[in-house]
């Protein structure tokens, strides 16, 4: 029961190489005023160097807060359904018990009934295997479907901006020191949301 939980719970970081594209490099390091203070810069002026916080652009994502929400249904409903059959042979084995107890069954009946509930379990914990099994090859398809987006969304995304790399950053592999001008998640998620959204408009 714990594992299904724990694949209902999608991993907190999604993984994606590094977004690597070719194109012009625009702009140069940031400059000083005359006052000696450093003007605010953009992600261009770094040699169209940018990142993106990985973590928080998929968590974010509406793709994948919808997708999200119909595999944790699937999950609870096979966990209801898991539930449900061990009860079942759980209270079915402590009647055998009870039953060979008092002496209510032969030996040949007790015998037929253990072999009985034997398969029974061997069928219980096929049950459970395969589901758990189903569970995650559902969960790669939805993420790598996820992920065939976003990369598709960013080459889009990129003809326009041309920086010359984006790198990700995540939670388990973070990048450790960086200008926060650099950081374009916000506008990133912003237009993948609203390309989403448009999408889910001309299916209805």
């Amino acid at each position: 029961m714990n594992q299904i939980m724990k694949i209902i719970k999608l991993s907190a970081a999604l993984i994606f190489a590094a977004v690597m594209v070719s194109c012009n490099v625009a702009g140069n390091s940031s400059t000083t005023t005359e006052s000696g203070e450093a003007e605010k810069v953009s992600p261009s002026d770094y040699s169209g160097i940018a990142y993106i916080r990985m973590d928080t652009l998929i968590h974010s994502y509406g793709m994948f807060i919808d997708l999200s929400d119909e595999f944790n249904k699937k999950g609870k409903s096979v966990e209801a359904d898991l539930t449900q059959r061990s009860r079942s042979f759980e209270k079915e084995a402590i009647d055998f018990q009870d039953k060979v107890q008092k002496n209510l069954v032969t030996r040949y009946q007790a015998q037929t009934m253990e072999e009985g509930l034997q398969k029974k379990q061997q069928d219980l914990v096929a049950f459970r295997d395969n589901a758990l099994a189903s569970l995650q090859q559902e969960e790669a398809v939805m993420m790598n479907k996820i992920s065939t987006v976003v990369m598709d969304f960013l080459k889009t995304y990129n003809a326009e901006k041309k920086y010359s790399v984006i790198f990700q950053s995540t939670a388990n592999n973070p990048i450790l020191i960086a200008d926060p001008a650099l950081d374009i998640t916000e506008d990133v998620l912003k237009k993948l949301n609203e390309q989403y959204l448009a999408g889910k408009d001309v299916k209805k």
